[in-house]
């Protein structure tokens, strides 16, 4: 791919370094003021189990289980994700101090109070970890929507990604950091593939896709988010020998990682995973209305939990299946028209729906909606506002445009805030 650019409505005029430079300090800085709250945030929900009482952390079990069996009871993890398992032990090495020499002369008070030292650090830090790859997230947002589309479009996409509220749960448990990671390799090689004209890019963005899938499953469609996002960004569609060749990587680190993860490094407890409503077929007709269930969480970010109590579909003639499947008909139908007009919008729209599925229940996840699972999907939103916005403020007059900036900067406070909200929740265990 000699021009990564989009070259049809959506070419936007190169903006001044200066001014990419402040638009990618403003979302770096909107994402971490809107959740810097989590640092004060103390183990909660999966964090339990799978970090404060695992013992193999203080114990140094860990990076000797990663490529083994013996990982799922290292790690307390039912799916194979060792890249999101190192990084807890890097944080726990890098953070946590040993047990000083005499340690055998501590009173049960002292070693008490240097223990619950030792774990606060470690805390501190996972958290800190966290807040971090979510700035960087963000910031890979700006990128690829400043290279696909211009400034603007990219301000608004990662302002839009950065402080969203349902990042809230993804950036606040650290035992949710497997949403980050998946994020931050997919968005990284999505970036290194698409705007890039290095040789050796199609190997490089395979390489994060491997990177991904080793931290979490929801990273497994991003050849064909890259697909979507390609044809629709450049007018001229690349030979298919030529697109072949570049994607052929792809196949190949998904079939290495299906042979591994569903062969010697498959674990029997995910068979206990039951689909809603007990069947792939009840899954799939519970995925219509979850679908746009999440459709609206983004729309209106209000009364986000931990647990949706969704019931599941076990009949096509439930209301909520059909209601969905006609929303999402006409959301369709609404794309195929807008295509010419505005690809990357479109884009983005069908990238968001190509990273949910995973969680549409094509295979038994343990559960049917999360906030989490909108993480990474979110990037495609987020690029098509984008979009849509810069198309809007440039064609505007002067005085519009300031009044575009000016709605937008509401939109990102108010979003903010919501935020704020949101992640006072995950506090503690008893404000959860």
């Amino acid at each position: 791919m000699t021009e990564s650019l989009p070259t049809g409505p959506d070419r936007a005029a190169s903006p001044s370094r200066r001014a990419v430079r402040l638009g990618a300090l403003a979302v770096v800085l909107a994402a971490t003021a809107t959740f810097a709250v989590s640092l004060r945030n103390d183990f909660t929900f999966d964090d339990l189990p799978a970090l404060r009482d695992n013992a193999a952390y203080d114990e140094g079990r860990i990076w000797p289980a990663l490529l083994t069996r013996g990982y799922f009871s290292a790690s307390a993890e039912v799916t194979y994700r060792p890249v999101v398992t190192a990084s807890y032990a890097l944080d726990h090495a890098l953070w946590t101090r040993r047990l000083p020499a005499g340690a055998e002369r501590m009173t049960s008070s002292e070693y008490r109070a240097f223990a619950e030292r030792r774990q606060r650090a470690w805390r501190i830090g996972l958290h800190a970890t966290n807040l971090t790859l979510h700035a960087v997230n963000s910031a890979l947002v700006f990128l690829l929507a400043l290279r696909l589309r211009g400034l603007a479009a990219a301000t608004v996409a990662g302002l839009l990604f950065a402080v969203h509220p349902v990042q809230a749960e993804a950036v606040n448990a650290a035992g949710y950091r497997e949403d980050l990671l998946a994020a931050f390799f997919v968005l990284a090689g999505t970036t290194v593939f698409l705007t890039s004209s290095w040789r050796g890019r199609a190997a490089a963005a395979a390489f994060c896709y491997l990177l991904g899938l080793l931290s979490k499953e929801s990273a497994a469609l991003m050849p064909a988010g890259l697909f979507a996002l390609e044809r629709l960004a450049r007018e001229r569609p690349r030979p298919l020998r030529e697109m072949g060749r570049d994607y052929l990587p792809f196949a190949v680190v998904a079939a290495v990682y299906l042979l591994v993860r569903f062969g010697p490094l498959y674990n029997p407890v995910e068979t206990r995973t039951p689909y809603p409503g007990g069947s792939l077929w009840t899954g799939l007709l519970t995925a219509l209305p979850t679908l746009a269930r999440y459709a609206w969480t983004v729309i209106a970010p209000v009364g986000l939990s931990l647990d949706y109590g969704i019931t599941p579909s076990v009949t096509p003639a439930d209301w909520r299946v059909w209601g969905a499947a006609l929303a999402l008909g006409v959301v369709a139908w609404g794309l195929a028209r807008w295509t010419r007009r505005r690809p990357l919008a479109v884009g983005g729209v069908l990238w968001c729906g190509l990273m949910l599925l995973p969680t549409c229940h094509i295979l038994p996840i343990p559960n049917i909606m999360a906030d989490r699972y909108l993480y990474l999907p979110l990037a495609g939103l987020a690029l098509a506002a984008g979009a849509l916005f810069a198309g809007e403020w440039e064609s505007a007059p002067p005085e519009r445009r300031r009044r575009l900036w000016a709605m937008v900067a509401i939109a990102v406070l108010l979003l903010a805030g919501l935020s704020y909200r949101r992640s006072l929740d995950w506090r503690d265990q008893e404000a959860l």
